[in-house]
């Protein structure tokens, strides 16, 4: 015998956190942006496309961007925040996460 019909869902719906529509989501500062400020910034970036990315811009600004994201809509803590706060922390968590895995050689949306 079959069973058809809908799945249920194993977290209630009010503690999902809805994601802000694009258009009132505050703007990820670019990875070029980044570098140009320079000091510890610039050092990230440039490690973050030689060493993973191997000098691909475009590919190592996507995955930044899409790394940025990721946190900031699965951690809880932002909330409360200001947008425009909370995309500044998630930019400084992405930050710490990915330097530490382009300092092995390593991006967390490249398979190779």
């Amino acid at each position: 015998m079959r069973i058809v019909g809908r799945r249920r869902r194993t977290t209630p719906s009010s503690s999902r956190r809805p994601r802000l529509s694009s258009s009132r989501r505050p703007r990820v500062r670019p990875l070029s942006d980044l570098y140009h400020e320079g000091g510890v910034e610039k050092a990230f970036a440039e490690d973050f496309v030689q060493i993973p990315h191997k000098g691909c811009w475009a590919t190592a600004s996507d995955h930044w961007e899409r790394t940025v994201e990721e946190i900031l809509n699965s951690v809880r803590d932002f909330e409360g925040m200001p947008r425009e706060l909370a995309v500044r922390k998630a930019e400084a968590s992405a930050q710490d996460v990915l330097r530490y895995l382009a300092q092995r050689g390593l991006c967390s949306f490249c398979t190779t």
